[in-house]
C-alpha cells in the first residue's frame, strides 16, 4: 500500500485497552578514579560533509572498588539538569532554521482509524496485551531521582536492567517486582559527577547490557560519556570506557557531550551525542561513534570510528540510533535537511569506513513551540527546542525492509495541534545494496485534532513490526489533559497492515494528573524489542500523579504486544535465560 501525505487520525483507546492488561502481573509497585584513560588523538579524513576520525578507547577494569560518585543534595541536582538543558536549548535556538521548503499533497488522506475489536473470550489473537507495567520507585527516590525522570531500560527475560535522571542505576530480578539499588561509581576528575540522561540496550547475540551516562563536572563546561559493560544485571560492571571528545578534537579545552543515545547493529556498538563546547571552542557537532561489540564484551582496548558533522553546514543538528532487531548490518539515522520539506536519511553499513546519505523530499514541517497546556495546573509540556529542527525528537526504526521515521512538528493548518509527523521508506533491493536509495512509501503522520502528541520513541521487531511509546496530553488554548504515556504497534493488525499506520494508542501506562511548571518533559524513554522473545516490546515512561513535586514521579516499565505472542512472551517472562559465558 502507498500512502503519501498521508494524515492519520489516532483515537486514544483508554476504556478498551483497560481489559486487556494481564491483572495478575500487574505490579504498582576506595579510591578515586583520577584522570580519564589515554585516547590518541586520530586524524580527521573528509567525508563528504562530514568527517571520520580513528582514536583508542581503554577500558577501566575492577569497577566495584573505586570510589562511589560524588552525592549531591536534590537542589543541586536540579539546577545541574536545568543548566545543561540550558545550554543545549541556547545552542539550538542560536542555530540557523531551514529554508522553508513546500511539498504538494500526493494522495488522499488516510480515513479516520477505528478501535480494536473487543477481545474474545476464547483470545483473539489481533488483541492488544499489556502484560506487565510496573512501577520503579527508584525514579523518586528524594537521594536518586529527578522532577525529569527520563527513565531507560532493557531487559533479559525476568532480569531488568533501569536507570534514570539523576543519577539512579538498578535492577530487577523478578520482572519489575522489586528493584534493588546499583551505586556509580565516581568519573574523572574533570567531571566526577553522574549526571543524566542515561540509555540502556541488549545485545541478544553475546548476552550483556550496554549502559551510557553522561558524566560532568560543577560548572557544566565539560561532560563525558561512560559507557559500562554488564554481563550480569546483579553483579558489578565488567568495565567501562570513558569517551571523551575534548581530548582527540581540543585537547586541553571543555566540551560538553550531551545527549547520548546508543543503538547496536551485528559488530558493533553505536553511540551518538550532542557535542556543545564551552568558550571559542570548536563549534557544535554531531557525532556518531562506531565501537567494536566484541572488544568491550571482552574489556579490551578498542579504536572506535568517530564520524562528525559540523553545526555550520545545516545548522545544530542531533542524531540517535535507529532501534530493532532487524538493524543487522548497517546503522540508520536522520535529520532534518536545509530545508522543512528534506530529509536527510543516513545509512552506516558494517564494511564501510564511513556512512553514506541521501536527500529525500517529504511534507514540509511547521516547527516551532506548540501549545499543548493541561492537567490540573494547565501547564504546557513540550517545548521550543522539542518542536524544532535540531532532532532531539527524531526517532528511526527499521524492520523488514522499512525504514521508518518520526519527529515533533507544530501545529499547522491541516493539523491543529503539536503532532508527529512521519517518513517511511522502503531500503531495495536488499537493505546492504549499493547504491542507498530509500524509497518514500508513506507519510502517516501521528496527529489528533483535539490533542496534542510527542515524544515519540520507536523500535522494530524481528518480524519488522512497529512499536510505538508516545505522550498526549494538552491542546491548543488550553485545558487539555496532563502529558500521558501511551503505546501502540504497526503491524499486519494495524489498520493498513505493516504501513506506518499505528491508528489506536493504548493505556495510559500511567494515569498522569498534572505538568511541570517550565514547559520541559524529557527526551530519554526507550522503547525496544523484549528478549527473549523477540515478538514482544518493552518501553519506560512516567508522568506526575497528584502534582509536580519529585515525590508525585511515577516511572514505569511497561511490556506489550499481540495475544497471538502472549504465549512466547509468557513462557519467557519467568525465566532467566542462560547467562552470558555459556559454551
Amino acid at each position: 500500500m502507498i500512502v503519501r501525505g498521508a494524515h492519520v487520525w489516532v483515537l486514544i483507546a483508554i476504556a478498551a485497552i483497560t481489559t486487556l492488561i494481564i491483572p495478575d502481573y500487574l505490579n504498582v509497585g576506595a579510591s578515586s578514579l583520577g584522570a580519564p584513560p589515554a585516547q590518541a588523538q586520530g586524524a580527521a579524513r573528509s567525508v563528504g560533509q562530514g568527517t571520520v576520525q580513528r582514536a583508542t578507547l581503554t577500558p577501566v577494569r575492577n569497577v566495584a572498588a573505586l570510589a562511589p560518585a560524588p552525592r549531591l543534595s536534590t537542589s543541586q541536582r536540579e539546577a545541574m539538569i536545568l543548566r545543561k538543558l540550558e545550554i543545549r536549548e541556547r545552542v539550538a535556538l542560536q542555530s540557523p532554521r531551514p529554508a522553508r521548503g513546500e511539498v504538494g499533497r500526493l494522495t488522499a488522506p488516510v480515513p479516520e482509524t477505528r478501535l480494536a475489536p473487543a477481545r474474545l473470550p476464547h483470545g483473539n489473537p489481533a488483541d492488544f496485551v499489556i502484560g506487565n507495567n510496573v512501577q520503579n520507585p527508584r525514579a523518586n527516590d528524594p537521594a536518586l531521582g529527578s522532577t525529569l525522570a527520563e527513565p531507560a531500560a532493557a531487559n533479559n527475560g525476568r532480569r531488568i536492567l533501569a536507570a534514570g535522571n539523576f543519577d539512579h542505576l538498578e535492577y530487577s530480578l523478578n520482572t519489575g517486582a522489586t528493584w534493588t539499588n546499583k551505586p556509580l561509581p565516581a568519573g574523572p576528575s574533570d567531571a566526577p559527577n553522574v549526571c543524566c540522561d542515561h540509555d540502556i540496550v541488549f545485545d541478544d547475540a553475546r548476552r550483556v547490557f550496554f549502559h551510557s551516562t553522561l558524566y560532568i563536572n560543577s560548572a557544566v563546561t565539560k561532560g563525558i560519556v561512560r559507557v559500562f559493560v554488564y554481563r550480569e544485571v546483579d553483579a558489578a560492571a565488567a568495565c567501562f570506557y570513558d569517551l571523551d571528545i575534548a581530548d582527540i578534537v581540543a585537547p586541553g579545552t571543555n566540551i560538553l557531550m550531551d545527549y547520548p543515545h546508543l543503538g547496536l547493529t551485528n559488530e558493533f556498538l553505536y553511540l551518538s551525542t550532542n557535542d556543545i563546547p564551552a568558550g571559542t571552542g570548536p563549534a557544535q557537532a554531531a557525532r556518531m561513534w562506531r565501537i567494536s561489540i566484541d572488544d568491550v564484551v571482552d574489556c579490551v582496548g578498542t579504536t572506535p570510528t568517530i564520524y562528525t558533522w559540523p553545526m555550520d553546514t545545516e545548522g545544530q543538528r542531533v542524531w540517535v540510533p535507529s532501534q530493532g532487531t532487524n538493524t543487522r548490518s548497517s546503522m540508520y539515522w536522520a535529520h532534518q535537511g536545509p530545508t522543512t520539506a528534506e530529509l536527510r536519511v543516513f545509512r552506516w553499513r558494517e564494511a564501510d569506513a564511513s556512512p553514506e546519505n541521501v536527500l529525500r523530499t517529504v511534507d514540509a514541517s511547521t516547527f516551532g513551540d506548540p501549545d499543548c497546556r493541561g492537567g490540573v495546573n494547565n501547564t504546557d509540556f513540550i517545548g521550543a527546542t522539542n518542536g524544532g529542527p535540531y532532532g532531539f525528537q527524531l526517532r528511526g526504526a527499521f524492520g523488514d525492509g522499512r525504514l521508518l521515521f518520526i519527529w515533533q512538528v507544530a501545529g499547522d493548518a491541516s493539523h491543529p495541534q503539536g503532532h508527529l509527523h512521519a517518513a517511511l521508506f522502503r531500503i531495495n533491493p536488499l537493505p546492504d545494496a549499493a547504491p542507498f536509495d530509500p524509497v518514500l512509501i508513506g507519510q502517516p503522520h501521528i496527529w489528533n485534532p483535539s490533542v496534542c502528541f510527542g515524544f515519540g520513541h520507536l523500535a522494530a521487531n524481528k518480524r519488522g513490526d512497529f512499536g510505538l511509546s508516545i505522550v498526549a496530553g494538552g491542546q491548543a488554548g488550553g485545558g487539555g489533559s496532563a502529558a500521558t504515556p501511551y503505546v501502540s504497534l504497526d503491524d499486519d493488525y494495524s489498520p493498513g497492515g505493516r504501513d506506518g499506520v499505528f491508528g489506536v494508542l493504548y493505556g495510559p501506562t500511567v494515569a498522569s494528573t498534572h505538568n511541570r511548571s517550565d514547559g520541559r518533559f524529557g527526551d530519554y524513554f526507550t522503547t525496544q524489542v523484549w528478549e527473549p522473545c523477540e515478538k514482544w516490546f518493552l518501553t519506560t515512561s512516567y508522568g506526575y500523579v497528584g502534582g509536580s513535586a519529585l515525590a508525585n514521579v511515577d516511572s514505569r516499565y511497561t511490556e506489550f504486544g499481540r495475544n497471538r505472542d502472549y504465549k512466547c512472551w509468557r513462557n519467557w517472562r519467568f525465566r532467566r535465560p542462560g547467562p552470558w559465558d555459556l559454551p
